[in-house]
């Protein structure tokens, strides 16, 4: 999934959590699997690398692939959240809890960019047949779903909830993910 529908379904499913912590917590979760690939895009793009090397060579070198895998673990975000529910962390929970939604959501949509999900027990990757972008494994479907997910999920806090700071956010999580399709069309 793109990454601001990940931040949608989120604030929806937190949408309740009361304040700015909590909604930042849950917004930055959300984020946090994805994070290195940005950090990664921008440091390439700095050096002067095309978009095309960037996406079809530059991103598989294995030391790249480790810096993604890394925040991309179900082992490693479970202890996370295991550790924040034993401290009673609660800010930390709603990290750990958003972070490991965007696992879940991602692990069956990727195939050739599929993440190592099992790090550091093993270096296996679930080749899904789907892929959230790649139209040859069914990406065009996909997109109608997840546009109708962000629609959905965004009205849905918008519209219902009383939480101010999750309204925002969902109005936010819209914005990003609408405005980056557009991006992506008109470059």
């Amino acid at each position: 999934m793109n990454t601001p529908a990940h931040m949608a379904l989120s604030v929806f499913i937190w949408s309740e959590e009361p304040g700015w912590a909590a909604a930042a917590a849950i917004t930055i979760g959300a984020w946090l699997p994805d994070m290195p690939m940005f950090a990664f895009y921008v440091y390439q793009k700095i050096r002067g690398v095309d978009d095309k090397k960037i996406w079809s060579d530059v991103y598989y070198h294995p030391r790249w692939q480790l810096f993604f895998d890394i925040p991309n673990s179900f082992p490693l975000m479970l202890t996370a959240l295991v550790i924040c529910l034993a401290l009673g962390l609660d800010l930390g929970v709603l990290l750990a809890a958003s972070a490991t939604l965007h696992l879940l959501c991602d692990f069956p949509l990727h195939h050739e960019d599929a993440h190592r999900h099992l790090l550091p027990f093993t270096g296996w990757r679930f080749l899904s047949p789907v892929s959230y972008w790649d139209p040859r494994r069914y990406g065009n479907i996909f997109l109608g779903f997840e546009i109708l997910l962000v629609i959905g999920t965004c009205s849905s806090v918008i519209l219902e909830s009383a939480n101010n700071p999750m309204r925002i956010v969902a109005i936010i999580a819209a914005s990003l993910y609408f405005g980056g399709i557009l991006y992506s069309r008109f470059k």
